[in-house]
């Protein structure tokens, strides 16, 4: 078989704290693994950024057009010249690619927005150069269904987690992060990471804050304007706590000092129905049990075995959730070994990576 040669080649900052820039540099990480020097990512991002494989940068110092510019060249260079497939989350690279003569797998997260960004698909679609990995099996539904593309040219890859980092954690006691994080030794502690800005998913922490007042809820990460909105939402409330963003080691940290996790989703976040988060995948490695909205494309990964599941529209679902948490240890704990499980199994970058590459050789 010939070795594959691969660019994943983005407009996205890598420097960035956002979580598509966190998800395209574990597949970097991941491709470089198991490509080494037949990989490289090109994109923007600042000097000082480290990185632990072959990356290509461009200056973000640029226009943002310019760097667009910069970027198609880079792609139509290693096309014509280098034979090489191009990996993006950018339909108009992959146009471009193909319209070259090159290979290109697209990444979907979403379905394609805009009438420019639909026509491109529906030409794409026709094209054998042209193959998709879709986060979900809903979103390679969408796909093959809205432009019947053939499904030997979509694959379903879920997100992941590098188990890694985690392995070391869990053999850390919960004091130990407790301590450094000044967080309360003897208090039952739920904890969630990420943003606040994604439709009323912040809101369904009142299940939890308002009806058990033992219990203290520690929400991490969002912005400053999204904290101070639900300070005030929550105000009045002294069992949630809410921490700024952190850095990657710091949110794993505050993920280990839980009892129990939470994952908050709703169907007025736009992308509930087609979504992979990665939190999700890092909680299942943490070994601590979770608390879940079953809706969407979160229910492809998540049911009763590896998960405390509940439905986001009733404030009594969440209440149940954690009544079941707390009067049945043995059952939470096997439900938490069952996740380890399942992200060990399924769920990590490098066994996603091996299934991206499979995939464009196969064809």
């Amino acid at each position: 078989m010939i070795m594959l040669k691969l660019s994943y080649i983005t407009r996205t900052n890598i420097s960035s704290q956002a979580a598509q820039a966190k998800q395209i540099k574990s597949m970097s990480m991941a491709f470089y693994n198991e490509l080494k020097d037949n990989f490289e990512l090109v994109c923007p991002g600042d000097k000082d950024t480290v990185v632990d494989f072959s990356w290509n940068r461009v200056s973000p110092a640029h226009n943002k057009w310019t760097i667009y510019l910069i970027i198609i060249w880079k792609a139509i260079k290693r096309t014509v010249i280098e034979s090489q497939v191009i990996f993006t989350r950018d339909i108009l690279i992959s146009m471009v690619v193909v319209l070259f003569g090159g290979r290109s797998i697209y990444e979907a997260h979403k379905e394609p927005k805009g009438k420019i960004a639909f026509f491109f698909f529906v030409l794409l679609c026709k094209s054998k150069n042209f193959k998709i990995v879709a986060i979900s099996q809903a979103l390679s539904n969408y796909y093959i269904y809205s432009f019947n593309i053939n499904k030997k040219y979509i694959l379903t890859a879920h997100d992941g987690v590098f188990l890694n980092k985690y392995d070391k954690l869990r053999k850390i006691p919960k004091k130990q992060f407790r301590k450094e994080l000044n967080l309360p030794i003897d208090k039952t502690i739920v904890v969630h990471t990420g943003s606040l800005y994604k439709g009323n998913d912040a809101k369904l922490f009142k299940g939890i804050v308002s009806n058990f007042k033992d219990m203290l809820f520690v929400q991490v990460g969002g912005s400053s304007v999204d904290i101070n909105r639900y300070k005030k939402y929550y105000r009045g409330f002294d069992n949630i706590l809410f921490i700024p963003h952190q850095g990657n080691d710091t949110v794993l940290e505050y993920q280990m000092s839980a009892d129990l996790l939470f994952y908050a989703l709703t169907k007025e976040n736009d992308l509930w129905w087609c979504t992979s988060p990665l939190k999700v995948f890092e909680y299942m490695a943490t070994g601590i049990p979770m608390l879940a909205s079953n809706i969407g494309s979160v229910s492809e990964v998540l049911n009763n075995k590896n998960s405390i599941p509940f439905c986001p529209k009733t404030k009594e679902s969440v209440v149940n959730g954690v009544n079941y948490f707390l009067n049945n240890k043995e059952s939470v704990n096997t439900i938490a070994k069952q996740a380890l499980k399942d992200v060990s199994n399924k769920y990590t970058w490098n066994i996603r990576v091996k299934s991206v590459c499979n995939f464009i050789n196969r064809i």
